[in-house]
């Protein structure tokens, strides 16, 4: 079985961003296949993912205000 990961995750200053690269280069590592979706404003509708195809799922987003 292949192994699949999903990394989602929202950006705004850059920061979020790196650490979803450096996620998937980790995953990628270990070898796993890695769909790798950034939301930047547009609904993802146009992009199906079903959790229960991926043995991992992360989810990142900014913080704003703490």
């Amino acid at each position: 079985m292949e192994k699949k990961a999903l990394i989602l995750y929202a950006s705004m200053s850059g920061n979020t961003e790196k650490i979803a690269l450096a996620f998937r280069e980790v995953f990628e590592f270990y070898g796993f296949t890695v769909d790798l979706y950034k939301a930047q404003g547009e609904k993802l509708k146009d992009r199906q993912a079903y959790f229960e195809d991926y043995e991992f799922v992360c989810i990142g987003s900014g913080l704003i205000g703490g």
